[in-house]
C-alpha cells in the first residue's frame, strides 16, 4: 500500500486546493498566500511541492528557495536561527544547499506500508505556511543583519503574530480605528 499522485491531488482536490501536476515526475506543486511572509519577487505567498518519492513509500513537503543566502558573514546566525526553529517545532527541517545558497523548508517521512492520509498531507502543509508566517521576520534579521535569533527573538515573534491577528480581527468586525 503506497501512495500515488493520484492519491495526493485527491487530497488537494477535497481542500480544494490548485496545484499543478508535474508530468515528468511524481511531483504536484501548490502555493499559499502569506500574511508575513515575502518571498524573494515580494510576494506574500509560498510554493510548496509535494514530492513522492521510492514508489511511494516516501513523501517529502517542501517550500524551496524559501531564502537564499550564499556564503557570507552571517552564515552562523542564519543557521543557528534556522536549528532553533527546527528544534522549536515538530516535524520542520531546514535544508542549505551551499552551492547556491538556497535553503527550503522540509518536511519528509516514510510512509513504508502504509498509505498517506488526508490529515498527515493537512499538516505538512501547514508546518510550512505557519512557519513562513510566524518565523519570517527572525530569519529575515539573520540573513539581512546577521542577528542571532534567542528566546527573546521567539517571543517577540510570538507577541508580535498574535497582536497582528487580533488588529486584522478588529478590522474584519469594524473595531479597528
Amino acid at each position: 500500500m503506497a501512495t500515488s499522485v493520484d492519491q495526493v491531488a485527491g487530497y488537494l482536490d477535497e481542500m480544494g486546493l490548485n496545484y499543478t501536476r508535474q508530468s515528468d515526475s511524481p511531483t504536484i506543486i501548490t502555493g499559499f498566500q502569506t500574511q508575513n511572509y515575502v518571498n524573494r519577487n515580494g510576494d506574500h505567498s509560498i510554493m510548496i511541492v509535494i514530492a513522492i518519492e521510492e514508489n511511494g513509500e516516501f513523501i517529502k513537503v517542501f517550500a524551496p528557495l524559501m531564502y537564499s543566502y550564499p556564503q557570507g558573514p552571517h552564515t552562523e546566525a542564519i543557521m543557528q536561527t534556522l536549528l532553533n526553529i527546527s528544534y522549536l517545532t515538530k516535524m520542520l527541517q531546514f535544508e542549505f544547499d551551499s552551492k547556491d545558497g538556497e535553503i527550503r523548508a522540509m518536511v519528509e517521512f516514510p510512509i513504508e506500508d502504509s498509505t498517506l492520509t488526508l490529515k498527515q498531507l493537512a499538516r505538512c502543509i501547514s508546518v510550512i505556511t505557519m512557519l513562513g508566517d510566524h518565523y519570517h521576520s527572525i530569519i529575515f534579521e539573520a540573513i539581512d543583519k546577521g542577528k542571532k535569533a534567542d528566546e527573546e527573538s521567539f517571543i517577540k515573534a510570538e507577541y508580535e503574530q498574535k497582536l497582528a491577528m487580533i488588529r486584522r480581527q478588529k478590522g474584519e468586525i469594524g473595531l479597528e480605528e
